[in-house]
Order: structure tokens, then sequence, then C-alpha cells
């Protein structure tokens, strides 16, 4: 993984990002190229200007993701200043399947994120599959992005988003898309 790693952080601009083609023999079965992608600096800023705002610019970077107890999330975002509640560390999981056991894994990782930095971290999840409508019906609108739904995460996280292909299909019939949802479409193809 460490040839793509070196690859994209080649890559110069937003458009040769969009357009970067990852091997077929790489894609099947694994999301190791989504959480590559998704320690790029350039999706890092991109994802925190989104959740966080533009006071969050620069200040991010990838941290450790792996706990004592032997669980591993996907990705997470930490400042590299202080974790405060303006600066929360950020959660990002890619999931093939979202059921009440995935859930619950989000919530231990919410736990031990908690307990590293003494701030709820906002959590994104990206699910590969269309979202259960068990899972879907407890989802509800951002107020502030058409493409994501959010779930009530009191004491846990400070805020919970979900996207899914069908949400955003839904949600943005038009063009262009912005520039998370494009990136977001690019984990979804390698992922499919």
């Amino acid at each position: 993984m460490t040839g793509y790693s070196n690859t994209i952080s080649k890559i110069s601009t937003e458009d040769e990002l969009l357009q970067f083609v990852i091997p077929t023999k790489h894609k099947p079965g694994t999301d190791k190229i989504s959480k590559e992608i998704l320690k790029d600096e350039r999706i890092i800023e991109l994802i925190v200007k989104t959740v966080v705002g533009s006071h969050g610019k620069n200040l991010y970077t990838t941290k450790e993701s792996e706990w004592i107890d032997g669980k591993k999330a996907d990705v997470v975002y930490g400042p590299v200043v202080k974790a405060t509640t303006e600066l929360p560390p950020i959660l990002i999981e890619v999931q093939n399947t979202i059921d009440k056991a995935f859930a619950r894994q989000v919530i231990k990782y919410c736990g031990h994120i908690y307990d590293q930095y003494d701030v709820e971290p906002i959590v994104i999840i990206l699910s590969i599959h269309l979202i259960p409508s068990q899972i879907l019906n407890t989802l509800s609108n951002t107020g502030s992005f058409s493409y994501m739904k959010i779930i009530p995460s009191d004491h846990w996280a400070q805020r919970v988003y979900f996207l899914d292909p069908n949400i955003i299909e839904e949600s943005l019939p038009e063009e262009p898309l912005p520039p998370l949802v494009e990136e977001i479409n690019i984990i979804y193809k390698l992922d499919i």
C-alpha cells in the first residue's frame, strides 16, 4: 500500500486525484485503498472543512486508530493542537453493511476516542451498500448537508453522519457535485 500512498501524494491537482485509476487487481474485497485515500492530506482538509469548518484548516492529521482491546477503526483524524469541542477528533468508517452490531462498535470506538482526547468525536460513516430501513428510519436530515443524514448521538459523539449511494443520489440531482461527494463517489466505486 505504501506505493499507492506515494503515488497518490504525487498527484498535484484535484482533477488528477479525481481521475486517478487504481489497477483492478488491487480493488476486490479490500478497503485498504479507501483508507489510503482517506489519509491523503487533501482529503483530510476537505473533510475537516466540511464537518469542522475552515477554522480547522491545516490542523488535522491521521492518528492511531487501534486500541489496547484490539479494536481498530478505519481512520481517525486528530488535531495537531489540543482537541476541543471546536476542533474534535473525527472518526471515519467505510462499511459494507450497516447493522445494529456495527452501530454498537462505532459507539465503542467513540468511547476510546473520548478516553484519548477528552472530547466527543464527529463520526462519518460511508456505507458502501444501501443502509437497511431499520437503521435508515432512525436517521434525520442534517440541515447543513443534503447528501448526509444524521443520527442522535447524545453522550457519545458530537455528530454522526451517514452517507450511502442512495442518500447521495436522491439529494443531489444537480451538477456539479460538492467536492466531498466527488471524493466519496471514488471510494464507492472502489469498494463496489
